[in-house]
């Protein structure tokens, strides 16, 4: 959009404008230039930055060109929300740790109740007493230490904290996950909606009606307001749309990270197409 008002700047300036009326146009057009330069050059950084953090990702030089294929995207239904809870809650990776966690100290407070009682060891001996005509006595042995109450209690009361404190993290833990999916379901949801509400060359009509009021406009058949904002209003569509399905494909990953489950790719188009 930027290089198309330069274009007609240009245009305009070589005409050399006489009157008031071409000169404001003229001024207009600049003015919506330095607008769009700015937009432009917003993008380019923004562009860059994604670059930098995929090749970061990618394992290669920050500097490394990206060449990406033209996809469409294509978001499939989902499964039913209690399908997509039941499996946060089986394959979620930090609903996974804290049941591991639990069963952890599980273990410990078990050993711990197994080990509050002392050991007891049984066993024969044989005493010989050479003074009393080389007598021998046989029999068996119990060996038991002193006090024969419990002597793990400490230990047994904090394995106990521990374990409810990790049954109660692990509860916690599953509302947050819980939330995370019915919240981003719900943003999945509407965005799709909105996307089923669109023609499929949305896109292409608002550049036609772009390139036809650019058209006019140089053969003097369009005012310089309706021109511009047809140029802005074009520009605003289309970020909003790639925002829409932008937001739309972060709300699907965010759903396979969160439930582990297949939920869908974008299919990319074959080289045929």
């Amino acid at each position: 959009m930027a290089n198309r008002l330069q274009e007609l700047r240009d245009a305009l300036v070589q005409r050399n404008p006489a009157g008031i009326t071409p000169l404001l146009e003229l001024r207009i057009v600049e003015a919506s230039l330095v607008t769009f330069r700015k937009q432009a050059i917003e993008a380019s950084q923004q562009l860059q930055k994604s670059l930098f953090d995929i090749n970061l990702l990618r394992g290669k030089p920050l500097d490394s060109p990206l060449e990406l294929s033209h996809t469409e995207l294509s978001f499939p239904g989902v499964p039913a929300m209690d399908s997509l809870l039941a499996g946060a809650r089986m394959g979620n990776f930090e609903i996974m740790m804290r049941k591991v966690e639990l069963e952890q100290q599980g273990f410990k407070l078990t050993l711990n109740e197994n080990q509050r009682w002392p050991a007891v060891s049984v066993g024969p001996f044989i005493d010989q007493d050479q003074s009393a005509g080389r007598e021998t006595i046989a029999g068996i042995g119990v060996s038991l230490p002193l006090p024969l109450w419990n002597r793990n209690a400490g230990n047994i009361e904090v394995a106990k904290a521990r374990s409810k404190q990790a049954e109660v993290s692990l509860y916690l833990v599953q509302l947050k996950v819980e939330q995370s999916v019915m919240e981003t379901y719900l943003s999945f949801q509407l965005h799709n909606k909105e996307m089923g509400m669109w023609q499929k060359d949305s896109i292409q009509k608002f550049r036609e009606a772009a390139d036809l009021g650019d058209r006019h406009y140089r053969l003097g058949a369009l005012p310089i307001a309706t021109y511009i904002e047809l140029q802005r209003e074009y520009i605003g569509a289309l970020a909003s749309i790639l925002d829409v399905q932008t937001e739309a494909l972060d709300s699907l990953l965010q759903l396979r990270v969160l439930t582990q489950m297949e939920l869908g790719r974008s299919k990319p188009k074959t080289k045929s197409e």
